[in-house]
């Protein structure tokens, strides 16, 4: 059995560890995980936990009602048989001289037979296999993250530390729209799954962040995808070595909710000097674009923020800086931001151009969560805003280095070019 959970263990606790996330069909939502005692259904060759003696009624009101319905549909076909021997019968009768009486007797006698052979369950061998819900040692297995469903973010619904549960990406959107501070408060000692909707027919991804914000652990992306989110959830865990764990920013770890409620705006400065040895155009299906080895280049940059106005607090009144906030996308409302500049283009040197350009991106951000902010320089042929890119760098703002520094560039499928850089020189500053 296993010992009561106060509270998730610390992941310096966890090192070495593998989580096994899935739903223990032997406990109910609103319990702690234990192990239950295991009683074998003979009838139904079933294995099933067991049960208070509301479970067993409503059990045996469902067996019942099968039980009616079989009866049902056997009676309706007996009278059909019934009719077509009648028929048959009737045609026949002026050749045999069979009396009716003896042949209703007859079909009455098998259709009790039938109805008997219906109404008795069927003898099952005791070499028969028992099927269990639910294997004991993948049972043993969930100690802290055990699958639950998701009954409301509120004071009345309590949730053990070990239950886990996932939200579609819409649900997601509904309950951060409703209490943004109680779903981030939940997380706080919870773990949340966040998932793409079942309607992203062509397996788009959201932008992860916008989640990450909201204090999801968890958040589930479309991995056949490479997007804008695929972008983000890679630049965001290149940090720490790659190790696959980024610690959650600490104003939402804080039990201080206030912490949130500071929103500071920021500029950031970029100079776009050059580019080294960029590659040749590429199609959407990663080949060479023959006959177009010469392109103006030009240098597109972009700083994505969550939406802040989730968060529930004013924005400061000495400066409305929500001019300087784009919404992503045709929707502005629940969407993050997006915050674009571009240099001029380079005529007809697609390999080492050099620009020499000034870029001012001004941004807001609560609580500095820098670690949530995400800014990528897209390398883009003039004339063809709808291509492919040339080549692409996403990083987290909290990771940008300041200062003169050559970025690594990367393709539309996320590979590394050896030898492609952008020159810039980087500076944050307080607004």
């Amino acid at each position: 059995e296993h010992p009561e959970i106060d509270k998730l263990p610390s992941p310096e606790e966890l090192k070495g560890k593998v989580l096994l996330k899935a739903k223990n069909l032997y406990v109910s939502e609103g319990e702690r995980i234990r192990t239950k005692e295991v009683v074998l259904d003979t009838e139904s060759s079933s294995t099933e936990t067991s049960t208070s003696d509301s479970d067993i009624a409503q059990e045996a009101r469902a067996e019942l009602r099968r039980a009616k319905t079989q009866n049902i549909e056997a009676i309706k076909e007996l009278k059909e048989e019934f009719r077509k021997a009648r028929n048959v019968f009737n045609r026949v009768r002026g050749h045999h001289q069979v009396p009716e009486k003896s042949v209703t007797t007859a079909l009455v006698g098998a259709a009790t037979a039938t109805s008997t052979a219906i109404a008795e369950p069927p003898i099952k061998s005791d070499k028969q296999d028992i099927k269990v819900k639910m294997s004991a040692a993948l049972v043993a297995l969930l100690v802290y993250t055990v699958g639950v469903k998701c009954r409301g973010i509120n004071k009345k619904e309590t949730y053990a530390p070990e239950h886990v549960f996932s939200l579609s990406e819409n649900t997601a959107n509904k309950i951060m729209k409703q209490g943004m501070m109680d779903l981030i408060k939940h997380n706080k000692d919870h773990l949340v799954r966040i998932y793409p909707k079942g309607l992203r027919l062509n397996s788009t991804n959201y932008l992860p962040h916008r989640y990450w914000a909201a204090g999801a652990q968890l958040v589930a992306l479309n991995w056949q995808t490479f997007d804008l989110g695929t972008m983000i959830n890679h630049a965001m865990f290149q940090r720490n070595g790659r190790a696959g764990y980024i610690l959650k920013p600490e104003a939402l770890r804080l039990p201080d909710k206030g912490v949130l409620a500071r929103r500071t705006p920021h500029h950031l400065d970029v100079t776009i000097i050059s580019a080294q040895q960029l590659p040749r155009p590429k199609d959407s299906t990663g080949h060479e674009i023959i006959g177009r080895n010469i392109v103006d280049p030009y240098v597109e940059v972009s700083i994505y923020t969550p939406d802040w106005s989730h968060f529930s607090f004013p924005s400061p009144s000495s400066g409305s800086s929500s001019p300087l906030l784009s919404p992503l996308g045709s929707n502005g409302s629940g969407t993050p931001r997006a915050i674009t500049a571009r240099t001029s283009s380079v005529k007809n040197n697609g390999f080492n151009p050099i620009w020499q350009e000034s870029l001012r991106l001004s941004f807001e951000c609560a609580a500095n969560l820098l670690d949530l902010v995400f800014v990528r320089f897209t390398v883009l042929r003039d004339g063809e805003n709808d291509g492919e890119p040339i080549a692409v760098y996403c990083v987290n703002l909290a990771s940008l280095a300041m200062g003169y520094r050559h970025l690594p560039l990367h393709d539309s499928q996320l590979c590394q070019y050896l030898f492609s850089t952008l020159f810039v020189k980087c500076s944050l500053q307080d607004g």
